[in-house]
């Protein structure tokens, strides 16, 4: 009877020590041990206590705080904001129920923002998500501010979420001012926020045209909208635009996570740019040209 009783206590132990999920059910007065696969699964952080002579094992899970709730609107650095009273951990998911500002890097497992709330993420500020990013508020509930000395940051792998980006473009001047421009959204119209409807005088959007090799404007001579431009940003190509005055435009739609190929560029013989094409990151990063690609004078003729 003796070894049947250390047979069943020895197979039951080696259950719950190779890592099967199992919860205890406890003894039955001989010696026997009940076990069924549910939801207990002993790791690192677990701890066996011992028997208690009767086939009985007592087994104590050190408690992992899953979730972090910020309610309090503010700064995502004050402890006092977040319902644990302590900043959310890498392997945490942050729940935005206050409107937050990220006034640090921060690396995170998830992040869900609730409807009527925000997270903006000012320039010179990055937030990674390598979990779910879900956001519940709309393009106005995830903002990423851009000014004169660059971007915020947003590194994550979730599609279909909504967001507002402002993207900062200096004003011209006589040898400075242009700016290569692509968009990080799924789809974005190019009028009336980045080229006024009808355009105006003030602004200058161009693409670049390899097989004739010039730049083509979207307004043609008499001021008019060029009907050969396309309509929208085309995911995956470049722009090169000026303002007269500084500005900040903005994106809205869901943010694009997917890479973008591009084909059939051509290679046009006889050209003195033959087999230049601009391209541009489909993606949400910031890029800043060197000054001498911003120097206006440089343009090849425009059409």
């Amino acid at each position: 009877m003796k070894s049947k009783i250390w047979i069943f206590i020895l197979l039951a132990l080696m259950l719950a020590f190779t890592g099967a999920k199992a919860q205890y059910l406890g003894g039955n007065g001989r010696g026997d041990i009940a076990l069924t696969k549910t939801l207990l699964k002993l790791g690192n952080n677990d701890i066996y206590l011992g028997g208690n002579g009767r086939g009985d094992i007592a087994v104590t899970k050190a408690s992992t705080r899953l979730g972090n709730n910020f309610v309090t609107a503010g700064n995502w650095s004050v402890t006092a904001n977040w319902s644990a009273a302590a900043l959310p951990g890498t392997d945490e998911i942050a729940y935005i129920m206050a409107d937050a500002t990220l006034d640090q890097d921060v690396t995170i497992n998830g992040l869900s923002i609730h409807t009527g709330n925000s997270l903006t993420i000012p320039s010179g500020k990055t937030l990674t998500v390598t979990g779910t990013l879900a956001n519940d508020a709309g393009n106005t509930g995830l903002v990423i501010k851009s000014d004169g000395s660059g971007a915020g940051s947003l590194i994550h792998s979730t599609a279909n979420v909504k967001a507002t980006i402002e993207r900062y473009i200096g004003a011209w001047s006589v040898n400075h001012g242009w700016h290569f421009l692509s968009c990080p959204m799924v789809a974005e119209a190019i009028q009336p926020h980045f080229v006024p409807n009808p355009p105006g005088s003030n602004q200058d959007f161009y693409k670049w045209d390899e097989p004739s090799n010039v730049w083509v404007n979207t307004k043609t001579e008499a001021g008019a909208w060029n009907t050969d431009f396309e309509s929208g940003f085309a995911s995956g190509h470049g722009y090169l635009v000026a303002y007269n005055a500084e500005v900040t435009k903005i994106f809205r739609d869901s943010i694009n996570v997917v890479g973008v190929s591009v084909s059939g560029l051509t290679n046009t013989s006889g050209k003195t740019y033959r087999g230049w094409h601009l391209l541009g990151n489909p993606c949400l990063l910031y890029t800043s040209p060197s000054p001498r690609d911003r120097t206006r004078s440089r343009m090849p003729s425009s059409a």
